[in-house]
């Protein structure tokens, strides 16, 4: 969930700013593949965008043509953007006075709100906030707790219910941490199974501990 970009410090603060979340950025089609639009940015050559096929909404593109999208995730040099309407439009239509949905900055910490999976990668997944004006918020797939039990499936357009983790900061790289949570079956967080155990322990405890290994 981290921007990676390898050149001068100032070119990536210009990068970090022009692809930060929630921002819509202008790119043309330069091919379209298997898993997804390819797009080009004419002032940030070393950038490549990505449209995955669901979040092309009910857009046609073709190669050559301009498109203007969402960002919904930076990661590796590589923007993936969204064209669907009611993520496009929550930016258009930031500033009216009449607002029908809550701004991100209402959000609470540790609050419980409904959200929509836009996109599953290989460590965490790409969230948006319906009832928040659709913020793009970001949820871990495992912790190091978890990463050696098999995990929950999830699928694009998925609709689950998350905790608010982490508020974003003020700079541009800054995220909206959503953590799933927990429920039965429909558990969207892969839990320990010695956590399903009561604990009498209590804050301050001296207790004996054992390291388990962990992968990053």
């Amino acid at each position: 969930m981290e921007l990676k970009y390898s050149g001068s410090s100032s070119s990536f603060h210009e990068w970090g700013k022009t692809f930060a979340i929630g921002n819509l950025v202008e790119g043309e089609v330069g091919a379209i593949e298997e898993y997804g639009v390819i797009l080009n940015f004419k002032h940030q050559p070393d950038a490549v965008g990505l449209i995955e096929h669901h979040q092309l909404g009910d857009s046609s593109v073709e190669v050559g043509s301009s498109v203007k999208g969402l960002v919904v995730d930076l990661s590796d040099g590589v923007v993936n953007l969204s064209l669907k309407s009611e993520l496009v439009c929550s930016v258009s239509t930031h500033g009216k006075k009449k607002k029908r949905h809550r701004a991100v900055a209402d959000l609470e910490l540790h609050e419980e709100v409904n959200a929509i999976v836009e996109i599953v990668k290989e460590s965490y997944m790409v969230l948006s906030v319906p009832e928040y004006n659709y913020a793009i918020g970001f949820a871990p797939l495992m912790d190091y707790n978890s990463q050696l039990l098999p995990c929950h499936n999830y699928e694009n357009g998925q609709s689950i219910t998350v905790v608010v983790g982490s508020m974003p900061s003020c700079d541009p790289s800054g995220r909206l941490i959503l953590l799933p949570k927990a429920s039965g079956k429909n558990s969207g967080v892969c839990s320990s199974k010695r956590a399903k155990k009561k604990s009498d322990f209590k804050v301050g405890s001296l207790i004996e501990a054992e390291v388990q290994p962990f992968y990053s």
